[in-house]
C-alpha cells in the first residue's frame, strides 16, 4: 500500500486521502479493516507516510465511522435502525455513548497527526452546519480546513432540476469556504453512479457546463477548484 501511494506521488499527484480509517472498532466497516485507535498502530501508518512524503507527496487520512452500515456485530449508531445493506443491527447510542464516539474521532485525528499524516478527512453534510460553528471548533482546537468536497449532487444528472440543484450546492459550497477560509474546493461526478443515463457525451457537457460556471465563481472568489478523480466502481465520468 505504501508503494501504490509513493508511485502516484512519483507521478505528480498533488494530495492524496486514504480509503477510509475507523476511529474505534464499533466503527470499522468490517472485522480488522484499517483503524488507528492506539500509538502502537502508528508505526505501520508511518510506513505509507513516509513513502509518500520520500517523493514530495502528501497525504490526508480519511477517519471514516461506518455506524450502521458497518459490516461486523459491533456496530453502533443513533438509532437501532437496521442499514439495507448490512445483517447486523445497530447498538443504539445514548448520549454519553455519542461523546465517547466524538473522542474517538479527536485522539483518531491527534494519532494521524503523530503518524505523519498532512491532515485528515472528515466526512459530513455541511449543509447541517454554519461557519460560525466551525470556525469555533477551528479556533478551539487549532485547526484549519484544507479543502472541501461535496456531497453526492449530480452535475451531468440528464434531468435540468437535478443539475440545477446541484449547481446551487456548489455554488453555497465557494461561500461556506470562503466563511471557513478554506482555499480549496473539490469537484467531482456523481459518487454511487457508475452508467450513464443519457448518451455519455451528453452527460460529460453537462458536467463541464457546470464546472465552467463553478471555476467563474471560484476565481471571483480566490479559491482553488480541484477535479477529484474517482474510481471506476465509485462514478462512471471522470474516473480511473
Amino acid at each position: 500500500l505504501a508503494e501504490y501511494f509513493a508511485e502516484r506521488a512519483r507521478g505528480g499527484v498533488g494530495l492524496m486521502v486514504t480509503g477510509g480509517i475507523a476511529p474505534n472498532r464499533a466503527g470499522w466497516t468490517a472485522p480488522f479493516a484499517g483503524k488507528l485507535t492506539t500509538r502502537r498502530e502508528i508505526a505501520r501508518h508511518r510506513l505509507i507516510t513516509d513513502a509518500v512524503h520520500a517523493e514530495d507527496g502528501k497525504i490526508c487520512m480519511q477517519i471514516l465511522h461506518a455506524g450502521r452500515y458497518g459490516y461486523h456485530p459491533l456496530i453502533v449508531a443513533p438509532s437501532p435502525i437496521k442499514s439495507p445493506i448490512s445483517p447486523f443491527n445497530p447498538r443504539k447510542l445514548s448520549a454519553s455513548g455519542v461523546e465517547k464516539q466524538i473522542r474517538s474521532f479527536v485522539r483518531c485525528a491527534s494519532l494521524a497527526r503523530e503518524a505523519g499524516y498532512d491532515g485528515v478527512e472528515l466526512m459530513g453534510d455541511l449543509r447541517r452546519y454554519q461557519p460560525a460553528e466551525v470556525n469555533a471548533i477551528l479556533s478551539e482546537h487549532g485547526l484549519e480546513v484544507l479543502s472541501l468536497t461535496p456531497e453526492d449532487v449530480d452535475l451531468a444528472h440528464p434531468d435540468a432540476n437535478l443539475r440545477a440543484e446541484a449547481l446551487d450546492y456548489y455554488l453555497g459550497l465557494l461561500d461556506f469556504a470562503v466563511a471557513v477560509g478554506a482555499p480549496l474546493v473539490c469537484c467531482h461526478g456523481a459518487v454511487g453512479r457508475v452508467r450513464a443515463l443519457a448518451p455519455y457525451e451528453e452527460e460529460y457537457r453537462h458536467l463541464l457546463a457546470g464546472v465552467q460556471i463553478i471555476a467563474g465563481r471560484a476565481f471571483d472568489l480566490n479559491i482553488n477548484l480541484a477535479m477529484e478523480v474517482l474510481n471506476r466502481y465509485e462514478s462512471h465520468l471522470l474516473n480511473t
